[in-house]
């Protein structure tokens, strides 16, 4: 099992931050402000237990581009998390997909993809027109 992992974005500062749980106050820290996870400065994302191609970790809000050839999967995604589905998932980023619906990262779908097809690009904060740019 993957350890559970954050990171956040801080509205405040405009800046990627790491957390690490820390002992003494129980509780995610995220450097180097020490902001907890009930700080409403911050836009918590999670680790998804995915890793790239490159061994880098695949969280909510990242852009990922999956290279699956002559299938429907291929393309440039926004990975977001599906209430309905009570999962994580390939929010659709491109008008070349016909539906409006979101490729869900379950079983059959993302999960199932090698880490060979799968890249981030980007997060949707610190890198916000790369998910509007056009899949090749």
């Amino acid at each position: 099992m993957s350890p559970i992992k954050f990171r956040a974005w801080s509205i405040a500062f405009e800046q990627m931050l790491q957390g690490s749980f820390d002992n003494q106050y129980r509780d995610y820290r995220f450097l180097p402000y020490g902001y907890g996870l009930g700080n409403t400065s911050l836009v918590v994302m999670q680790h998804t237990g995915l890793q790239d191609k490159n061994g880098v970790d695949i969280y909510e809000g990242d852009i990922v581009r999956v290279r699956k050839p002559n299938s429907y999967l291929d393309g440039v995604y926004v990975v977001v998390w599906s209430v309905t589905h009570c999962q994580y998932a390939w929010g659709i980023t491109n008008k070349r997909h016909a539906r409006d619906d979101i490729a869900m990262m379950g079983a059959n779908r993302p999960y199932s993809l090698n880490q060979k097809d799968k890249e981030v690009l980007g997060n949707m904060y610190e890198n916000p027109g790369v998910a509007d740019s056009p899949n090749d």
